[in-house]
């Protein structure tokens, strides 16, 4: 087995930047037009808020204390929008878009420009990245900066004493932590394409553990806070050791889910064929590259989501397009290109009906079950939040209202909410729990004197508005649901006698 890239795939051909242009002009294209096909989803509501006050009152201990900055700090730069969560999806998909950049640069780099295209075109079918280019979440940024990572290895192995694929490898590891820690189990990639790749191993190891300790070091006071103050964290998202085994069994059943899902059974076979057609350094290290990460996760950790291993999508992708392009090369050189599209396509058939529902309705889109539970049927996603605050600017045309907001329940409504009308220059949201008398005698005092509305999201136990409020006439308006019939929230109006 090679333990190192073949130097002339990396140099033939023409340079990769006009089918980076086209790529990039497609990307847009399907992420951009479907930014608000997706409900609010509680995560992204989260960012804003935290991204809101740390521009506000100069507040960073809360993202930083998550383990999550860099998004944060981007989703800044939407707070000036009225529609602050277009906006937020907008610099997310920038994060996608530097992604598919460093996964055609990389692929063209280890296999030559036939397997950068491929890659991309790959990338751009990936309902994995479909799902995760157009939500403003934090997972998207450290997909970005640990593609950057491996391009950076690759360039220091090539030229392990030179300074700046060190300075290059250094910078993407502090962002990538910046964006979120959990980076630190992916840069084991770091030793393992070391070891794939290098010619001079003695000379490459030393310059990447230079790059290393230098990113770390610069990432430190992060590390260090988000240490002493991650114990809620810790106890949600690491292991019990007393229920180790049937937590690391959910895991794995759930990462059976997302793989299937995600990654599509044709991908998954192309990636085996890859392995087995190339067997040299390229692939063991894209390979390690991909397990690795599920393998620490399942160890250590309980994921709630398929997006904590959103990472492993870029090597996934260049592991098939360099077995495509290693299969085609055995071709006559006139089909070359028909066999590339024909074997393209072959390897994305998989997710071709999951893309077209993303695009237009995501509800009947095959999402694993536990991201299905979150983006569509279950409590965080906000199905109804458009609809309701759509509702309210209405009934703001007519002077200014106060619409309180439950918080006895779950957050969904109330954080979202604050999200899309928190700026309304006519709307005071006001949130309480409608379970407190003080709260209700709030609400009733106000009714008073302007158009008051409540909005009651799901609760254990749930409450029945109209008999807790004596007074006041309670308006039921209208009642919102997720798309497979759970209830999402309802909004009423309070009306006392002779008022309004």
């Amino acid at each position: 087995m090679s333990t190192a890239p073949d130097s002339l795939s990396r140099r033939e051909g023409r340079s990769p930047a006009k089918a980076i242009g086209l790529f990039l002009f497609l990307y847009f294209l399907t992420r951009g037009l479907s930014l608000d096909v997706l409900p609010i989803f509680l995560d992204e509501a989260v960012h804003l808020q935290w991204a809101e006050r740390l521009y506000s009152e100069g507040r960073i201990l809360r993202p930083v204390g998550s383990g999550r900055l860099l998004g944060v700090a981007a989703y800044g730069l939407a707070l000036p929008f009225e529609d602050r969560l277009w906006a937020a999806r907008l610099i997310a998909s920038l994060a996608g878009a530097a992604t598919l950049v460093f996964t055609v640069l990389l692929s063209h780099r280890l296999f030559g420009p036939r397997a950068g295209g491929i890659a991309g075109a790959l990338y751009l079918l990936s309902p994995f990245a479909l799902v995760y280019d157009r939500l403003a979440l934090s997972d998207g940024f450290l997909s970005a900066c640990l593609a950057g990572v491996m391009l950076s290895i690759v360039m220091l192995v090539e030229r392990p004493r030179a300074r700046p694929p060190q300075i290059m490898a250094a910078a993407f590891i502090v962002l990538a932590i910046l964006s979120k820690v959990s980076a630190l189990l992916f840069l084991l990639t770091i030793p393992l394409g070391v070891i794939a790749l290098a010619a001079d191993r003695r000379a490459a190891f030393r310059s990447a553990a230079t790059a290393c300790a230098a990113g770390l070091v610069l990432a430190l006071p992060m590390l260090w806070f988000f240490a002493r103050n991650s114990g809620e964290i810790s106890s949600q998202h690491l292991l019990d050791p007393a229920s180790a085994g049937s937590a690391i069994g959910a895991t794995v059943r759930d990462m059976g889910e997302w793989v299937v899902a995600y990654f599509t059974l044709p991908a998954l076979i192309a990636g085996a064929a890859s392995v087995a057609l190339l067997r040299d350094g390229r692939a063991a290290w894209l390979a390690g590259s991909v397990a690795l990460p599920f393998v620490l996760f399942a160890l250590v950790s309980q994921p709630w989501s398929a997006r904590y291993v959103l990472p492993t999508l870029t090597p996934f992708l260049i592991l098939i397009a360099g077995g495509i392009d290693r299969l085609v090369s055995r071709v006559p050189p006139h089909r070359g290109r028909a066999a590339a599209f024909g074997l393209t396509l072959l390897a994305t058939v998989g997710g071709l009906s999951f893309n077209r529902d993303l695009l237009l309705d995501p509800a009947r889109a095959a999402f694993p079950e536990d991201d299905r539970r979150q983006l569509v049927t279950g409590w965080p996603a906000g199905y109804g939040v458009r609809e309701i605050s759509h509702r309210l600017g209405q009934e703001a045309l007519s002077g200014e209202l106060t619409a309180w907001v439950d918080t006895g329940g779950t957050r969904t409504l109330p954080t979202s909410l604050s999200v899309l009308l928190g700026r309304h220059p006519s709307i005071r949201l006001i949130e309480g729990d409608f379970a407190s008398e003080a709260v209700r005698a709030r609400m009733i005092e106000e009714a008073a004197t302007r158009p008051v509305f409540a909005l009651l999201g799901p609760r254990s136990p749930d409450l029945d508005l109209k008999a807790l409020f004596s007074t006041v006439t309670v308006d039921r308006l209208e009642v919102y649901q997720r798309p497979g019939g759970e209830w999402a929230g309802t909004l009423f109006r309070l009306r006392r006698p002779g008022v309004f």
